[in-house]
């Protein structure tokens, strides 16, 4: 069910009971404001982007934030519009772990997630703390690609480690 604020932004009965998820876009906000700019056009366009800073800000948003619930409230964060940060399994963990566990030590939060939509995979979880998503499937995947691609021929993609 689709909630309104103070509530977070979905709720649902599992198991008889009420949980509750808040849900963040994670995105270089330069990004997000040329997306829009150029977004009914089907060129594609390319420059730098930021993946801590937006990372690190929206923790932080929804940290500081209060939210009206009778039940477990998590946080899903997702990347749709910027790629994830394949290229540290750890990056997640080492950006936002520390304020994570503060935020679920607080008892307002029971659990956040990363999820990539361009993969369709969980990224990282509080739950699963010791496992870095590259023992996930999407890994799997992300290194089967790669080989591919320097099969290819792709120069550029021989420099980054799997």
């Amino acid at each position: 069910m689709s909630e309104t604020p103070p509530k977070p932004d979905i709720s649902c009965k599992l198991n008889c009971a009420r949980r509750y998820f808040e849900m963040a876009e994670i995105t270089d906000q330069d990004l997000a404001r040329s997306r829009g700019v150029h977004k009914n056009d089907d060129e594609i366009y390319g420059g730098s982007i930021s993946h801590s800073k937006p990372l690190v800000d929206i923790i932080k948003a929804k940290a500081s934030k209060q939210y009206v619930v009778d039940g477990p409230l998590e946080l899903l964060i997702y990347y749709d519009k910027q790629v994830p940060p394949y290229f540290d399994d750890k990056f997640i963990s080492a950006n936002i772990g520390s304020k994570v566990d503060s935020m679920i030590a607080s008892g307002g939060w029971t659990r956040v997630w990363a999820f990539d939509t361009w993969k369709k995979r969980i990224l990282w979880s509080s739950t699963d703390r010791g496992a870095p998503f590259t023992k996930s499937p999407v890994s799997s995947a992300l290194r089967a690609d790669i080989e591919e691609w320097q099969a290819l021929g792709a120069e550029s993609l021989k420099r980054f480690p799997y």
